[in-house]
């Protein structure tokens, strides 16, 4: 049975079974924004998908791999399909992806799932071609949407207290005080992804 999940940290030695040139700070800093996806088939790691944001908005996946020995059991595709609902869920409103030109059965699952060739990209040994896709509009429940953002901002202010050094100094505040500005991103965010959806104003007493 095939699981997914969201990595971290202490995932790094795995990873470098696929890939061994990301370094251990760029593999952190992706697991701490949720944008690396670990996939299991029977609890036997079996690969990776990592994204980032092309122009800071649009989700990409950057890297994408199923072990050799996994492929065929239409994990991949099903990873894709998660990962595309998280993103519906996050209201945003389209994905995009790429592969080199050559993999044709990369291009056909794409395409099977939606996705639009949009163009090509020529790097320096090969080509990508680069696909895209539109998104649909969530279904969501309005308290399930705020509870989806509260739970966010909770779990980034737990993880802020578990690191949380009561011995150090008065101007050690400021660090812990930069480390809690993405708390108020967080409502920022829920509060623009309401308007979005939702016609309705909101007011702040």
């Amino acid at each position: 049975m095939m699981k997914v999940r969201y990595a971290t940290e202490a995932d790094y030695e795995q990873m470098q079974v696929i890939d061994k040139s990301i370094t251990k700070s760029e593999f952190k800093r992706w697991a701490d924004n949720a944008q690396v996806l670990f996939i299991y088939e029977n609890d036997d790691f079996a690969g990776w998908l990592q994204y980032s944001y092309f122009l800071e908005k649009t989700p990409f996946v950057n890297r994408f791999y199923i072990l050799p020995e996994f492929r065929g059991l239409g994990d991949g595709k099903l990873t894709l399909l998660i990962w595309q609902r998280q993103m519906e869920e996050r209201f945003f409103d389209e994905v995009m992806l790429s592969c080199e030109a050559e993999n044709s059965k990369a291009q056909k699952l794409y395409e099977s799932i939606g996705y639009k060739k949009i163009g090509e990209l020529e790097l320096a040994d090969h080509t990508e071609f680069v696909y895209k896709k539109v998104l649909p509009k969530p279904d969501i429940d309005y308290f399930l949407f705020v509870l989806r953002f509260v739970k966010i901002a909770v779990k980034r202010f737990v993880r802020v207290i578990n690191h949380f050094d009561f011995t150090i100094k008065l101007n050690n505040l400021l660090l812990i005080l930069s480390v809690l500005l993405p708390f108020w991103q967080v409502i920022a965010i829920g509060v623009t992804a309401l308007n979005k959806v939702y016609p309705v104003v909101l007011h702040f007493v």
